[in-house]
């Protein structure tokens, strides 16, 4: 992904809501030697874009690379899954505030990222978009530019803030919401294990057929002075 707005961000196509978001990357394929040049030197990048970032599964030819990674999961099932993610990106590159619904331990390989990271129970104060939303779980906010006009009680979020070195490991609980910073050429390895617990439980409330779905008005049958 080649940005010159440095952000970047994936909307999820697997929601109801269908919409047409205007992207802040471009896609472009490149060599391995011209992409590392343009991470190094974005100035150099034939491009022209200034930020430059990837993001993949490890491929199977890196995995004896990343040995032994057992203590990166939480379970034997997790470790089958194999939810282990390569993230490259030049200085400058943000991913958008967001939260993500699995344990995820973000290790820093080369160069440095900073982590800033709010607790699940301010997410009312984050404005996140609705859930049918392709952004459902990422923030309307533009954390690098706050409008406080729109978004009043942003100004009472309270968060922690990280930067991360060569070997720095990061645990980044479930629903925790975070926005991500590289401040200089950045190799990171991201190793995801599901919350199975609260996913069975979420499942199985929203396959139930509730009553109050089914009322045609939620408030009920005006009956007059008297109310509902």
């Amino acid at each position: 992904k080649c940005s010159n707005s440095y952000l970047t961000f994936d909307p999820d196509t697997r929601t109801p809501l269908k919409l047409d978001l205007p992207l802040p990357f471009s896609v472009a394929n490149m060599s391995k030697a011209t992409f590392f040049e343009c991470v190094q030197r974005p100035s150099a990048c034939p491009d022209g874009m200034v930020g430059h970032y990837y993001f993949s599964q490890v491929p199977e030819s890196l995995r004896q690379d990343l040995l032994p990674d057992r203590k990166l999961y939480l379970s034997a099932k997790d470790y089958e899954s194999k939810k282990q993610f390569l993230w490259i990106s030049s200085e400058g590159m943000i991913t958008h505030g967001h939260f993500d619904q699995d344990y995820n331990v973000f290790v820093q390989l080369v160069g440095e990222k900073r982590f800033t990271l709010w607790s699940p129970s301010q997410q009312d104060v984050l404005y996140p978009y609705p859930r049918i939303h392709p952004m459902w779980h990422k923030s309307r906010v533009n954390f690098r530019a706050p409008d406080l006009a729109r978004f009043p009680q942003f100004a009472k979020s309270r968060a922690l803030q990280v930067v991360l070195g060569p070997g720095t490991v990061l645990f980044v609980p479930p629903y925790t919401w975070h926005y991500v910073e590289t401040l200089s050429p950045s190799v990171s390895l991201s190793t995801g294990s599901h919350d199975y617990f609260l996913y069975d439980h979420m499942n199985a409330v929203y396959r139930h057929d509730h009553n109050f779905d089914l009322i045609k008005r939620p408030k009920g049958k005006w009956l007059g002075e008297s109310g509902y």
